[in-house]
């Protein structure tokens, strides 16, 4: 009695196994890209409201005929800009999408791990600024 077994044969599973390799190195790079993006959108978003933060302080020293000085824009190492906006960004050094300080007048805000962006605030000014002939900070200030 020969028994009727149904199985792929190797020329089916070596075309599936090419079809899983050309789809996997078009999504994978894609994905990563995404995740690049995704990160450069929270960047624009929490910058408009470090700069939103900034000119409502600026604006209520004006209202109050207060002296505009701003030396801190935090109260402690850890809840970075809490001057200026309500709910403050938790500084995580080396961590994704987040802010870390680097003095009184530098922060980094992490792309990743290992590429982060650098801004700069003016206390005279009331300005935060990155270096526009950088390529991610151009990206985060279209």
């Amino acid at each position: 009695m020969l028994l009727n077994h149904k199985s792929f044969s190797l020329i089916e599973l070596i075309f599936a196994i090419i079809i899983i390799g050309i789809i996997s190195t078009i999504a994978i790079p894609k994905l990563l890209n995404t995740t690049q993006k995704t990160t450069i959108l929270k960047a624009k978003n929490d910058l408009n409201i470090i700069l939103n933060g900034l000119k409502n302080y600026k604006n209520n020293l004006i209202l109050q005929n207060s002296t505009l000085d701003l030396d801190n824009l935090e109260e402690d190492e850890i809840y970075l800009f809490s001057k200026i906006i309500k709910k403050p960004f938790i500084s995580n050094p080396n961590k994704t999408a987040s802010w870390s300080k680097v003095s009184n007048k530098q922060y980094k805000y992490w792309i990743d791990n290992s590429i982060f962006i650098l801004f700069n605030y003016d206390k005279t000014t009331f300005s935060f600024i990155c270096d526009k002939s950088e390529d991610l900070c151009k990206k985060v200030l279209e």
